[in-house]
């Protein structure tokens, strides 16, 4: 189902009231044109982006890596999950080298352990040359049928 233009006229409205932050988008989704893509800027006046580093810090120390080979982070934030899309870099930041398959072994490993999360996937990146995605879930349930229910949070490191 796709949401009526009257839906659309009345999110757009009340995400332009600025009561959650700034709208810096507002468009259909390129992959699902029945969803919308909504961008909002917020203050950090909680202190997120700190959050945010020090998870990026506790990540590349279970996985035994630099913190600069942890690189783009994407949160979603569903009803009863939190799931962490980590990309792994190669030791080489410049993007060239590889992970041996050893390395992967030994994440797969630190993975296991449960630090970052109960549940999580370990594979090669089909973006990033030589780089791994590990997915982490904060809990057991690993559904994603919550009919596109979603709240997306990206992360770049500086």
């Amino acid at each position: 189902d796709s949401f009526k233009e009257s839906e659309v006229d009345s999110i757009k409205q009340t995400l332009e009231s600025g009561d959650l932050g700034t709208l810096s988008d507002f468009s259909h989704d390129d992959y699902n044109p029945e969803a919308l893509k909504v961008t909002i800027t917020t203050s950090d006046d909680d202190g997120y982006y700190n959050d945010l580093l020090q998870y990026r810090k506790e990540a590349a120390s279970v996985l035994g890596l630099n913190y600069d080979q942890i690189g783009e982070i994407d949160i979603i934030v569903k009803p009863d999950t939190v799931v962490f899309d980590l990309e792994l870099l190669p030791n080489n930041a410049t993007g060239f080298g590889n992970f041996e398959e050893s390395d992967f072994n030994r994440i797969n490993e630190a993975l296991r352990t449960g630090n970052l999360g109960p549940v999580y996937d370990l594979e090669y990146s089909t973006t990033v040359l030589g780089g791994l995605d590990a997915t982490v879930w904060t809990s057991e349930n690993q559904d994603n049928n919550y009919d596109g229910v979603e709240n997306y949070v990206f992360s770049v490191p500086e």
